[in-house]
């Protein structure tokens, strides 16, 4: 099915072999009773299962700072994009806070720009050129 996330024997802590189609870009709730596996498939199945699956599209330089994390207990995961997952706790009352900090991705951030970025001048744009501890000495 297009369009669709098909999750197929979902185990992950209390989910008993659940199978379900999700549709894409649309908004979808999730509802139940305390303890009926909501967070088990929201975030310890989809979110995990994209997260990870992004993770490995990734340098496996970058790979081995991050780590992969465990794979959920599922047979199948179709159709999820990259996920991400912001937290329910209440925002931070720091005014500096960042979606990557909330989001807990910040620290990825920082690998990803140390390991691939590029200095730039933030005058003129140009790229900034690397010395070595001698040459900037002089």
């Amino acid at each position: 099915m297009a369009g669709t996330i098909r999750v197929r024997n979902a185990r992950e802590h209390n989910l008993k072999g659940v199978d379900l189609d999700l549709p894409r870009e649309r908004l979808v709730v999730l509802t139940g009773p305390s303890g009926s596996g909501k967070s088990s498939l929201a975030v310890d199945t989809l979110f995990r299962f994209g997260e990870r699956r992004y993770l490995e599209g990734l340098s496996p330089k970058l790979r081995a700072h991050l780590g992969t994390g465990a794979r959920p207990e599922v047979d199948r995961v179709e159709g999820l994009p990259p996920t991400l997952c912001v937290p329910s706790d209440p925002p931070p009352r720091d005014p500096r806070a960042t979606l990557a900090s909330v989001a807990d991705v910040l620290d990825y951030l920082r690998v990803l720009y140390a390991v691939h970025g590029e200095a730039r001048c933030h005058r003129c744009g140009r790229p900034v050129a690397r010395r070595a501890p001698g040459e900037v000495a002089e």
